[in-house]
């Protein structure tokens, strides 16, 4: 019983020798707190995806050659659809 008493009053001075940095204390604390916080993110945002997750993404659109060839032809052939295009370019957003 006398150990746990002097063991309580040592713990007692102690916090009163403590007292005036609590403040430090918890700022040190709080920074601490942020800067795990951060750490985390950082983890988190460089994530590699793996190829499970890759396979299911589809692949961006591909604009078939000939098509493209074909459309070249009928605007060098043709003097509205050069017209179109040529409006089409100076204002994409005014519609016919």
């Amino acid at each position: 019983m006398k150990n746990s008493a002097t063991s309580i009053t040592k713990l007692l001075s102690n916090t009163k020798v403590l007292r005036p940095y609590v403040g430090i204390l918890a700022v040190l604390l709080i920074v601490g707190a942020c800067a795990y916080l951060v750490f985390l993110a950082q983890q988190a945002s460089n994530v590699t995806a793996s190829t499970d997750s890759v396979a299911g993404v589809k692949k961006a659109p591909r604009i078939d050659e000939s098509l493209v060839q074909r459309i070249q032809t009928l605007q060098d052939n043709s003097v509205s659809v050069r017209t179109l295009f040529n409006e089409a370019r100076t204002n994409p957003f005014e519609s016919n």
